[in-house]
């Protein structure tokens, strides 16, 4: 499947923002979304990586927690500074996201998650 339709780059009051589409995906698809938007990210040699996950009616499972960990390892490893936003959650989702990195934004709204990031 061709994922590259879900990972998109939003300019926001001067800022790059990475979109991830995480909604209504099966749990096996979520991580290779993660991967493939995190390289892509990568790429530019940032110093600061600010994103937004949708995860409206997708599912989260061990997979899912375990590359998101090996991603903000990485992140870390070469220095690069990132803030997220979490929008479309879920109760349990959160308390999975919020082991994993506990700065994450939670919101509902596009609009919110964009403006926290680029103030943050």
């Amino acid at each position: 499947m061709d994922y590259s339709d879900r990972i998109k780059i939003i300019l926001h009051k001067g800022k790059e923002i990475y979109y991830f589409d995480f909604s209504e995906l099966r749990a096996d698809e979520h991580p290779w979304l993660m991967e493939i938007g995190f390289n892509q990210a990568l790429k530019t040699n940032p110093k600061k990586i600010r994103y937004i996950s949708n995860v409206a009616k997708t599912r989260l499972n061990l997979e899912s927690k375990e590359k998101a960990s090996e991603i903000f390892d990485i992140l870390k490893e070469k220095g690069i500074e990132y803030k997220g936003a979490v929008i479309g959650i879920t109760g349990i989702q959160r308390l999975i996201v919020s082991a994993i990195d506990r700065d994450t934004y939670f919101t509902n709204s596009l609009e919110k998650a964009k403006d926290w990031l680029v103030e943050h």
